[in-house]
């Protein structure tokens, strides 16, 4: 069974919102290296919100000096202000033997990320710029899997399971 993990984040009003996304089954084995990896993507969101990251886990939340109970100083800091984060399934193959096709492959889908931080846009722009954003996009293509994917095990051929297409600011609930 796939895992989901999920980071809350507080906005200027104290409300609360939360992205969840699929990730490598959590065991006993790959414990450290998948609550690294999220955590790697946790600093890479905090660079695209304005909110303060509430809470991290996966069925537990993380200890952690980067997550407070605290409201942002920053007024704009609204839950409501998100990025859409359009991906595609790029896992051909569900197995390490390349013999189960992902009927997925190809498929977008997408996550919101609550609190967009829009001082990092450009004047007139409601896109980032994925070229210039290296490090964020890494960071969600290394981390993120697909719904269609989340089970598949990692291995030889396929590596990358999804391929951010935009990020794009949209207001949801306003």
């Amino acid at each position: 069974m796939s895992t989901r993990a999920y980071i809350t984040y507080q906005d200027y009003g104290g409300e609360k919102s939360t992205v969840s996304f699929h990730t490598q089954d959590i065991t006993a084995l790959n414990f450290s290296a998948i609550t690294s990896n999220i955590d790697e993507l946790r600093v890479a969101l905090n660079e695209i919100t304005s909110g303060t990251i509430n809470a991290v886990g996966f069925t537990r939340t993380f200890d952690d000096l980067g997550i407070t109970e605290l409201a942002p100083t920053d007024k704009f800091s609204q839950r409501e202000t998100k990025w859409l984060v359009t991906m595609v399934d790029q896992k051909r193959f569900l197995d390490l033997a390349n013999t189960i096709a992902n009927p997925f492959f190809g498929k977008k889908f997408s996550i919101e990320i609550p609190t967009a931080n829009l001082e990092v846009l450009n004047d007139g722009e409601e896109e980032i710029k994925l070229a210039s954003n290296g490090a964020l996009v890494s960071a969600i293509e290394t981390n993120l899997k697909s719904p269609s994917n989340a089970e598949a095990p990692a291995g030889i051929g396929d590596t990358v399971y999804v391929k951010v297409l935009s990020i794009r600011h949209v207001g949801r609930n306003i």
